[in-house]
């Protein structure tokens, strides 16, 4: 039982460290009046995706497996970039 609660305890602070930093990006956001990117739901998305990915990397013993998810998420933000950019909006980065 106590390996179940380590990864509810993970997956858990994970959770909370995007759901933080996604807060204060809509916060910062509110003052500017400009839409975000990325929120609260994105980067704890994101947050807890990469904390399965290093599970999974943990659990397979491949050393091959948190880069290969990494790579995956970074070109679906280089899409998510390109489609804003078609737009005229280039600001995705957190500052």
């Amino acid at each position: 039982m106590p390996q179940y609660t380590d990864i509810f305890y993970r997956f858990g602070i994970a959770l909370v460290i995007g759901f933080l930093v996604g807060l204060q990006r809509q916060h910062a956001s509110d003052a500017s009046d400009k839409e975000i990117f990325a929120g609260v739901r994105t980067f704890s998305l994101i947050s807890v995706l990469g904390c399965g990915a290093a599970m999974l990397a943990d659990v397979s013993g491949s050393a091959w497996t948190l880069p290969v998810i990494a790579a995956m998420l970074g070109v679906l933000a280089a899409v998510a970039y390109y489609i804003n950019a078609i737009d005229g909006d280039t600001g995705v980065t957190t500052e």
